[in-house]
């Protein structure tokens, strides 16, 4: 599911990412990109929102990139280098960066 939301943010326009995406509209992104579609529900996307900085921090990712709020149903990038990074890489190569699983099919 993670792949999915991190499609969602680099599909993001700049101005999206700055403000943090809805949650609603990340799961409507991912229905539309992940190969099982409309199959994708509301729980899965919230749950992998809900634990996307306990996710990182056993990655030992620092500084954090992504917060999530779970007051206003947001997805934030915290990390302003890795903003700078999308907003000066084309959507196929930082897309390209995604992991690939042998289940899946399409995008």
């Amino acid at each position: 599911m993670y792949k999915w939301i991190m499609h969602a943010v680099i599909a993001a326009s700049a101005d999206n990412r700055r403000a943090g995406l809805k949650a609603m509209d990340v799961l409507r992104h991912v229905q539309a990109h992940h190969p099982l579609g409309s199959r994708i529900y509301i729980n899965s996307v919230m749950q992998a929102l809900s634990n996307v900085a306990k996710v990182q921090s056993h990655a030992n990712i620092t500084p954090i990139i992504f917060d999530y709020d779970d007051t206003h149903k947001r997805l934030a990038v915290v990390d302003n280098g890795f903003l700078v990074y999308l907003n000066s890489t084309p959507f196929d190569e930082a897309v390209g960066y995604l992991a690939s699983f042998s289940n899946e099919t399409g995008a």
